[in-house]
């Protein structure tokens, strides 16, 4: 088994560096009064961890603080599709890693009152040996953010605990997800107020299918704040949460320990470019899942970068697209891609 990789130590600064650039760089233009239309405002990439172990437990993606109003509904598709190659072992643990998993997830958010709006998501997974291994392989060849080694384009999704499989996408197989419920509600308005804040609070039904370990077989959920500051064509967006987990059954007979109680942060930063164009990038958090994990590679934190774009397609619809690449050494993907549409009506 091939020791996991360990990621330069300038990569968290160089993130953090991106965003602070972004900011900087408007700063020197010249600004114009953006209008205070919501639609101008694109809002974050809605991203997540789409490796085997995260997809089983609840994440909340950075969001706006705003709500649709009342009467207001916006359907969301998006496919995210990430590449991993990881393997390694200790403490009891190993696993390994040479898949690419899809997520297609459909979103629709109806306005309940101007200020409260709730979101259901419906996520399919698949998981197969994929497509992508040349291209990782160059593109980490390239840019340095990852091995250079060859992938041999086998499928392999396992995490064991003291030889007992615990989570793992069988391959070439779609199925059901969990399904998230989310309720919004928007405390102080971006440009009525200094910062727009809103509180969210979320359920994850235990619809996956548990032999197929597409689900938890357990009702999760979280808590949060989200916070929204714009200033001309920048919008900066802010989120912390805590998302809440109990062990599924897989885990249990494994005599693998799920944390109960787990935090997640997320920052990002919008640039309009013009008006039917802006670029993102953003810098997501997630504690360790795995309780008993010491520091095997499945008891490591999450940390992804993202940079995307959004273009508006008339005045109800818009396009993005994104690329992610996780910036220390965990159980995330290599490479991810984002391809999502919004609608309102």
């Amino acid at each position: 088994m091939t020791p996991h990789r360990i990621r330069a130590p300038w990569r968290v600064p160089g993130v953090l560096g991106v965003l602070a650039f972004l900011a900087s760089a408007t700063a020197a233009l010249p600004q114009e009064e953006m209008p205070s239309d919501e639609g101008r405002i694109f809002g974050p990439l809605p991203i997540r961890s789409v490796d085997s172990l995260s997809l089983l437990f609840h994440q909340a993606p950075l969001d706006t603080a705003t709500t649709l109003g009342s009467g207001k509904f916006r359907a969301e598709l998006d496919l995210q599709y990430g590449s991993h190659e990881n393997a390694g072992e200790g403490h009891g643990f190993s696993a390994a890693h040479d898949d690419e998993v899809l997520r297609w997830e459909i979103r629709g958010r109806y306005g309940l009152t101007d200020d409260l709006e709730v979101c259901l998501s419906f996520p399919l997974h698949f998981a197969s040996s994929g497509f992508l291994d040349g291209f990782i392989s160059s593109f980490h060849q390239a840019t340095g953010l990852g091995p250079t080694n060859e992938r041999d384009g086998l499928f392999v999704d396992s995490a064991r605990f003291q030889g007992r499989e615990f989570a793992g996408f069988p391959e070439d197989h779609m199925s059901l997800g969990d399904l998230p419920l989310t309720l919004k509600l928007s405390v102080l308005e971006d440009g009525l107020d200094p910062i727009g804040i809103a509180l969210r609070g979320s359920i994850e039904l235990p619809t996956g299918h548990t032999g197929d370990q597409f689900g938890s077989g357990r009702v999760d959920g979280g808590l949060g704040i989200v916070a929204q500051k714009t200033l001309g064509n920048l919008s900066f967006f802010g989120c912390a949460d805590g998302a809440f987990q109990d062990n599924p059954a897989l885990f249990e007979h494994a005599g693998v320990e799920v944390k109960p109680v787990t935090a997640n942060a997320a920052i990002g930063v919008e640039w309009r470019l013009i008006d039917w164009l802006a670029l993102a990038t953003q810098l997501h958090y997630g504690e360790a899942l795995i309780k008993n994990g010491g520091g095997s590679l499945l008891a490591r934190e999450r940390l992804i970068w993202a940079l995307g774009a959004h273009a508006a397609i008339g005045d109800a619809t818009t396009l993005r697209l994104g690329i992610m690449e996780d910036v220390v050494t965990g159980p995330v993907a290599d490479v991810a891609f984002l391809l999502g549409m919004t609608m309102e009506l």
